[in-house]
């Protein structure tokens, strides 16, 4: 579908659009972005398909959703960062849910010892994972989990 972020440092949006467009690939880029003005640098220099904006390191929801216009203006799709177990994953998901184009997002697939959000945002057999419907995020942490690993 795309290779993600091929080139080191992630802000050479020069050389990264060389390899998009001489590789003829689909490019993701943007997780170590850090505000909207960067996303529109890498779209401006055409070095991305996919912005993948993370919640947690762009400024929050307000600063994600100016990303997501920011791509949509510029025909650009979005594959967020977001391998997250805590309030960055709940709100990607909460985002991801208002677009017609939320098909997929990035969760870390593994066997957790404990978890926050009692397994209800873990992915099924399907591929696929439940959005929150809760308050605020969706889903309030488990106290007895936060109690069992307090660091004292």
């Amino acid at each position: 579908m795309f290779l993600e972020e091929p080139v080191w440092p992630p802000e050479d949006f020069a050389t990264l659009a060389e390899v998009r467009v001489k590789g003829g690939l689909n490019i993701a880029a943007g997780e170590n972005a850090c505000t909207v003005h960067q996303f529109r640098q890498m779209m401006t220099a055409g070095a991305v398909s996919y912005a993948q904006p993370s919640v947690t390191k762009v400024g929050g929801i307000t600063e994600y959703m100016k990303v997501a216009a920011l791509a949509d203006e510029m025909g650009i799709k979005l594959a967020p960062h977001s391998p997250y177990f805590g309030p960055g994953l709940l709100a990607t998901l909460q985002l991801m849910s208002l677009r017609d184009d939320g098909s997929f997002i990035e969760v870390f697939y593994m066997n957790r010892a404990a978890c926050l959000w009692r397994g209800h945002v873990d992915v099924d057999a399907n591929g696929t994972v439940a959005v929150p419907e809760g308050p605020g995020l969706g889903y309030e942490p488990d106290q007895e989990v936060m109690a069992r690993y307090r660091v004292a």
